[in-house]
């Protein structure tokens, strides 16, 4: 993370504490609709505006206004509007973004069936894996656009994503039993937990990677 994003984020953290109860709420409620848009926007100008506008609200405080009254609109409508007028993040890093998703889901679906503690060989079908991945990508659209769509509804959306979860993981057992053996391939104990150890190493060196150059 850059010295200067987390400056930024220190000073917010700081500020947030002198506003009054009103004023709270209303910035939480912005600036969790600004965070669920982080990834398709640049995220230093994003906390910048954050910023600059906690300083507004809390000189409007020390004036005697509250958030509402000195925007003159409500926290969503207000990030909105700054939404529109901020750069957009480079394509190529939503497409990092989906490319560490495929890549996930691809080795935690190896991974997840290796039998660590059996002799017998380790099988696996890749359309079992190519709808894995597929899934995983389309719930992760889904789950990003709840959170956009149900801000300042805390309850509705950890009810709504639980219940994504719970059928995401229902389709992946479906596919799973029903898909498994089909186009499937053989691999011997020994190799597949070989190929496991190797592929851990790997990968979480790359998820180092990949979180250290999105910061």
């Amino acid at each position: 993370m850059s010295d200067k994003k987390e400056k930024y984020r220190q000073q917010i953290l700081e500020i947030q504490e002198k506003l009054n109860a009103e004023n709270r709420v209303y910035f939480d409620k912005f600036y969790e609709t600004m965070g669920v848009n982080m990834l398709a926007y640049k995220e230093e100008i994003m906390v910048e505006t954050v910023y600059t506008l906690l300083l507004d609200l809390l000189d409007a405080q020390y004036g005697g206004e509250t958030a509402s009254a000195y925007f003159g609109m409500d926290a969503v409508d207000m990030a909105k509007k700054m939404l529109e007028k901020m750069q957009r993040e480079n394509p190529r890093y939503m497409l990092k973004v989906a490319a560490f998703i495929m890549v996930s889901g691809l080795f935690w679906s190896y991974f997840s069936e290796i039998k660590w503690f059996s002799a017998k060989p380790y099988q696996f079908s890749w359309v079992v894996y190519l709808l894995d991945i597929v899934i995983y990508l389309i719930f992760a659209v889904l789950f990003y656009r709840i959170m956009q769509l149900l801000i300042g509804r805390k309850i509705l959306s950890y009810v709504i994503l639980w219940l994504m979860l719970c059928l995401m993981i229902g389709t992946f057992v479906l596919i799973s039993l029903f898909l498994k053996d089909f186009q499937a391939i053989a691999v011997p104990a020994l190799t597949s937990k070989v190929i496991g150890c190797i592929l851990l190493v790997i990968y979480g060196i790359g998820a180092f990677a990949w979180y250290r150059d999105m910061k």
